[in-house]
């Protein structure tokens, strides 16, 4: 390897490894204090759990024996049980998010680097880690889609060097991470046919014209038949059999797999999708999607590359959810690379088209400057990008990274340490029932439920968050008794939390001496 492309790699890495840093020091400061913005990574924990035993997904915090394989299609998350088994914790599963994430960067930096010089390149790389999509799917904690977005980086980063079979690869794997995917691959598959019949198309003109200029056999038998109408046709079949593959997958998936693992034998999103009409409010649906043409550096709407996006926003615009229209959890983030490689796609296009007008004969033509066929000119549409990042975290909480300069953030919350103190009153290895400010810890050494869940089976133990069931001892007990149906005392309290838990203690297990307040680790 020549000492300058081994330098271009180690540069590549450079966006990578510090959003790999910041997004771990997010992690961490958000287990420290106990701020969980939903039940998703205590649902992603008892999965990783559950995998790590050998055992079905089985989720109780969506339900009584509930196969969370039956509310997405995500089976590419048995790859969660070794690592669970290693490092057994929720934290593991956000920093391994953050290690996903921020993998994705160093591809689409190395082409980048490759296209518009090291400068611009590097530049990129870092518009693209700290984009507005991940940045707010990362501080919302572990989904499905951390696996998505390397794979979408891979395979379109390979579509872009003309490696058409490697692309087909990265991004067949798409359908095992969720069921919707199967349509994103879909349409590359799509792209990459239609991109193989144009060349083929070309091909056959450029051998018309050779064959038409031939003055022997052996050069009339040239025109035809070359390497190049070989790799045209190959790429065809690998884009027609990428199609195939991800109608397959999001029929099979949605159909048949999901109905059939889930407890009311349905695929339980149907119901939010609404009409195509739905597409058109309210304003806050037009402004995430010029946040995303933003992100495209606008010339990215040139590539085809931007179709791919469209069954991403196709469910969510007609979505009756209103955290899928906006900018503000999981949901862009698999349209962050789309953007990206779309924005990469575009940048040499439009300086040849710039090129060819300059050697035109209008004089209008020959007044583009010469600066638009250079790499610099990139700095440009790589501004309107980070101009997304940078509007989204001025009309709302977006821009997590900044929370890292803020000290407070790094202290340990009083919600955190009464938080600690009650989950040390729990017997470990019961059931227990819990609000979502304390699901996720609670997954490393109980079997979690939701204490407002369908839930029918009673939980051993009740963890009471105070803010939410904002009643007095007794109302508690009269609510957890009318729940259940079965008998409960109080076994700790604080000013945040309760516990509670049945009469009888499980087999095995003797009551706990009444629990201390725990040092703090400030």
């Amino acid at each position: 390897m020549r000492p300058a492309a081994a330098w271009d790699r180690l540069l590549a890495m450079l966006p990578a490894l510090l959003a790999a840093l910041a997004y771990t020091a997010l992690s961490v400061q958000q287990w420290r204090r106990f701020d969980f913005p939903s039940w998703d990574l205590g649902i992603f924990s008892s999965l990783a759990s559950a995998y790590a035993r050998g055992s079905a997904p089985i989720v109780p915090i969506k339900g009584d024996d509930f196969n969370l394989l039956g509310d997405h299609f995500h089976p590419i998350l048995v790859l969660l049980g070794p690592v669970w088994a290693l490092f057994p914790s929720p934290l593991t599963l956000m920093v391994l998010q953050a290690l996903l994430l921020a993998a994705s960067a160093v591809p689409l930096t190395r082409l980048a680097i490759d296209r518009l010089g090291r400068t611009i390149g590097l530049m990129a790389g870092f518009v693209y880690v700290f984009s507005f999509g991940l940045q707010s799917a990362h501080i919302v904690q572990f989904h499905e889609i951390a696996f998505a977005v390397p794979l979408l980086a891979l395979s379109l980063t390979a579509y872009l060097r003309h490696r058409m079979m490697t692309a087909a690869i990265w991004a067949g794997l798409l359908v095992f991470v969720k069921e919707d995917l199967g349509l994103t691959v879909t349409v590359l598959g799509l792209i990459i046919a239609v991109r193989a019949l144009m060349d083929a198309r070309e091909l056959q003109e450029r051998s018309a014209e050779a064959g038409r200029r031939a003055t022997t056999v052996k050069q009339l038998a040239l025109s035809f038949g070359s390497d190049a109408d070989i790799a045209a046709r190959r790429d065809f079949t690998i884009g027609a059999g990428l199609t195939l593959w991800g109608v397959f997958w999001f029929l099979l998936s949605t159909l048949l797999i999901l109905p059939a693992l889930n407890p009311q034998g349905q695929f339980d999103y149907t119901d939010n999708i609404g009409s195509a009409l739905d597409v058109f409010g309210p304003p806050i649906k037009w402004a995430t999607v010029g946040l995303l043409i933003l992100a495209t550096g606008v010339v990215g709407l040139r590539s085809p590359l931007v179709l791919l996006a469209l069954p991403t926003l196709a469910w969510r615009m007609t979505g009756n959810v209103e955290h899928y229209w906006g900018w503000t959890w999981h949901y862009s983030a698999v349209l962050m690379p789309i953007a990206f490689a779309a924005l990469l796609d575009a940048l040499p296009k439009i300086a040849r088209f710039a090129d060819r007008l300059r050697s035109s004969s209008p004089a209008w033509a020959h007044r583009i400057p010469r600066w638009v066929l250079q790499p610099r000119a990139a700095a440009f549409p790589l501004g309107l990008a980070a101009l997304a990042t940078v509007i989204t975290g001025a009309a709302g909480p977006t821009m997590p990274v900044l929370q890292l300069a803020e000290p407070d953030r790094w202290s340990v919350s009083e919600q955190a340490q009464q938080a600690r103190e009650a989950m040390a009153a729990l017997p470990p290895g019961t059931q227990v029932a819990s609000d979502i400010s304390t699901l996720a810890p609670l997954t490393v050494d109980h079997q979690v439920q939701w204490l407002h869940g369908p839930n029918q089976r009673a939980p051993y133990c009740a963890l009471v968050d105070q803010w939410v069931l904002n009643q007095s001892p007794a109302q508690q007990q009269v609510w957890l008794e009318d729940r259940w149906n079965t008998v409960f005392e109080q076994r700790f309290s604080n000013d945040r939390y309760s516990v509670w838990c049945q009469q009888s203690a499980p087999q095995g297990w003797e009551r706990p001496a009444p629990a201390s307040r725990p040092q703090s680790d400030r």
